[in-house]
């Protein structure tokens, strides 16, 4: 018998002599182009006084805290016509702020002299936001910001037998932000049609404000009280300009 002849016929796993490999995916072309700043500032003040307790004379007790902060970002995105692919921009800034304060005294409960006890704190934050995208196809323009602002204050005083003595709290939160976001669609998609043109600029803002101040005085005299003073003061001013643009080229 003559020998068996192998099977004609590509072998498992072998492509056919007349079909070609598959070609890689093309990759993706075009320009594109992205500017993305990110800021995180955190602000914290611990402050605690405990002073003379009783048979006390002409003490005072003093508090202060300033916190000031300044964010400046500016992003910039440029993307022109590509005949290999699309064209995109992306412009975004992203800023968080946070200030705490907490200020606690301890002072003078009982026969108390002439004796004092103050506390202040300011908070400001200053954030400045300029995005600007300019693309043939699309473009995206976008400030975030978010400030918090939280103060605590809390005084303990004389009680019993008090004479001439006071308590003094005061806070100021001062907050401005200014965001300005540019998006220009400028046309011509350099052979892309997916989408029109014209419909592709974005631009937003976005702004978060937070203040809040707490203060506490306990009663400054039960009994016996003469020319004793409390004073409370807090102040909030909250500032934001948001001016957003998007242009794109007509139908």
């Amino acid at each position: 018998t003559s020998p068996q002849q192998p099977p004609s016929g590509p072998a498992a796993g072998e492509a056919p002599a007349d079909q070609e490999p598959a070609e890689p995916a093309p990759e993706q072309g075009g320009n594109h182009s992205a500017a993305h700043n990110e800021s995180r500032v955190i602000q914290a003040v611990w402050q605690v006084q405990q002073g003379c307790r009783t048979h006390c004379h002409g003490t005072s007790q003093t508090q202060r805290s300033e916190q000031v902060s300044n964010t400046t970002q500016r992003a910039t995105a440029i993307s022109g016509e590509s005949d290999g692919g699309g064209s995109s921009a992306q412009a975004r800034n992203e800023s968080s702020t946070i200030q705490f304060v907490w200020q606690m005294q301890i002072g003078c409960v009982a026969f108390c002299f002439h004796t004092s006890q103050s506390q202040e704190a300011s908070q400001h934050a200053y954030t400045t936001q300029e995005a600007d995208a300019q693309s043939a196809l699309t473009a995206w323009a976008e400030n975030l910001a978010e400030t918090v602002q939280y103060v605590f204050q809390t005084q303990q005083g004389c009680e019993h037998e008090c004479h001439g003595t006071s308590q003094h709290q005061s806070s100021t939160q001062g907050q401005t932000t200014n965001q300005s976001a540019t998006a220009d669609a400028l046309g011509d998609g350099g052979g892309v049609f997916l989408v029109p043109d014209w419909l592709i600029a974005y631009a937003q803002n976005v702004g978060a404000t937070i203040q809040l101040i707490y203060q506490y005085q306990e009663a400054l005299c039960l009994e016996h009280c003469m020319g004793d003073t409390q004073l409370q003061e807090a102040i909030q001013r909250a500032v934001t300009d948001q001016n957003a643009v998007a242009l794109a080229a007509p139908p």
